[in-house]
């Protein structure tokens, strides 16, 4: 019976694999993976030319299903989608200078007073960083679904898991020679900030060490993958485990090196925050490797002493800079607490209709302390600085959309025998980012943002039998 279901599956895999695969997949992979290259994405430019890249695969994907290609039933995923719909709706309406004075941000009223002349107000304090805010979320909206749309097949869900490890590995691999080499410098221009850590192609280390903690959730996927493949063979408990160490040592060896390599890289970073949120992403991954019907358990611990001794191994050796980092951060804190309590006292000041999507580094100058020596453009919590800019309802809908779309993940994983490592990875990359943003911007980052939303609809996708179309 046994023989004849591996067979049925691999009948399956061979007819996926025979499909062909749409231009537009290809093209959102490099859209997605070419992003981190200009600084992350953050500059305008960059991540103006990425909405374009995207809204123009979107209309190539729609060409392709007018000529017969395969339109994915959305099935329980219309409600998020639906929500994500519904706070790009409110954020044009924040831009709107058609609403009553009455709604209209107050700096309107006091610029009206101080110039002496009408002007068109609106919700939004700055009504074109609102529009660059919509034009940003409708693009992460646009990678999602199109992930979603493209990964139903698990041929492609595969592939789009292997390039997106291949292209982390490869910018940690830029990260540590030119951290090594001892250059401090960003492709061919001198660093700014962060001297003394790596950072890869980004500006910021803590988003690089996010964007490699993703990585090291694709590169254990795929580990986790190989041991599975492993296992249905079936055998004696001793053949199995030497298929195991087999593979480890061969295929299964270049997802180890990579892993070695980011891993390296993600503490060279000496990011405490990115370190902290890969761990808890890392654990969950292997929590969900645990309790998944797929996953016999002796594979699970195998798979997590591996990671743990590895671990073990390349934070003695590297990671002294970020657990000093790490037990040495007061001043820090303090400053964070101090942004934390200003933040709160924007959003007490707009709580329902907010300032304006991306008009956070406007507002926040308002509400600066002369403790205060720098400007901040960032609240470094998401959550916080999602309230100021879309009022609590609408910020509370952006989570509960994407809470959505982990949660069915999360059911996926549990669910399924098969291909379950895409809703366990889609997962604990929620967990990864949700918790970074507690204390952090990544998830505001362009080119993380796009890579985590390209894993979300992989994971989505791939939630359901890949039979349901």
């Amino acid at each position: 019976m046994r023989e004849a279901a591996g067979a049925v599956a691999a009948a399956a895999a061979a007819r996926s694999s025979a499909r062909p695969r749409p231009l537009s997949f290809y093209g959102l992979l490099a859209v997605v993976l070419l992003s981190p290259l200009p600084f992350g994405a953050v500059g305008q430019w960059a991540w103006a030319s990425l909405a374009l890249a995207t809204a123009l695969i979107l209309c190539l994907w729609s060409l392709e299903v007018w000529r017969g290609a395969p339109v994915p039933r959305l099935g329980g995923f219309g409600g998020p989608l639906g929500l994500f719909a519904l706070v790009l709706l409110w954020a044009a309406v924040q831009a709107w200078p058609g609403l009553p004075i009455a709604l209209h941000h107050p700096i309107w009223a006091t610029a009206r007073s101080v110039l002496g002349q009408p002007l068109a107000g609106s919700v939004s304090v700055n009504p074109a960083a609102t529009l660059h805010g919509i034009v940003r979320l409708a693009a992460y909206a646009a990678i999602l679904f199109l992930a979603f749309a493209h990964c139903r097949d698990p041929a492609r869900a595969r592939l789009a898991i292997i390039a997106s490890a291949v292209a982390v590995a490869a910018y940690a691999g830029y990260g540590l020679i030119v951290f090594l080499g001892g250059s401090e410098t960003i492709l061919w221009f001198p660093k700014t900030a962060y001297i003394g850590d790596l950072t890869g192609t980004f500006v910021n280390r803590n988003a690089f060490a996010a964007y490699c903690g993703l990585g090291l959730l694709c590169l254990a996927a795929l580990l986790r993958r190989g041991l599975s493949r492993r296992t249905e063979v079936g055998g004696p408990m001793r053949e199995r485990m030497r298929r195991h160490l087999e593979f480890l040592g061969g295929h299964g060896a270049l997802c180890l090196g990579a892993s070695v390599a980011v891993t390296v890289a993600l503490l060279l970073t000496h990011s405490r925050g990115g370190l902290i949120a890969a761990t808890i992403g890392l654990l969950v991954f292997l929590g969900l490797t645990v309790a998944s019907r797929a996953a016999p358990r002796r594979r699970a611990a195998l798979l997590g002493s591996v990671g743990a001794l590895a671990a073990i191994a390349l934070l003695a050796v590297s990671g002294e800079a970020t657990l000093s980092r790490l037990f040495d951060s007061r001043l820090e804190s303090e400053l964070r607490i101090a942004i934390y309590e200003r933040t709160l006292a924007a959003i007490t000041d707009s709580p329902w209709t907010g300032t304006g999507l991306g008009t956070f580094r406007d507002v926040f100058q308002m509400y600066r302390t002369p403790a205060m020596e720098r400007p901040l453009f960032r609240a470094h919590n998401t959550y916080l600085e999602n309230a100021v800019e879309l009022g609590i309802p609408a910020a509370a809908a952006l989570t509960a959309a994407v809470g959505w779309l982990a949660v069915a993940c999360l059911m996926g994983a549990l669910r399924r025998r098969r291909d379950a490592e895409f809703p366990c990875l889609a997962a604990a990359a929620t967990a990864l980012v949700a918790s970074h943003a507690l204390v952090d911007f990544s998830l505001q980052i362009p080119a993380v943002a796009a890579l985590y939303f390209l894993i979300l609809g992989a994971g989505c996708a791939q939630s359901r039998s890949s039979r349901t179309r």
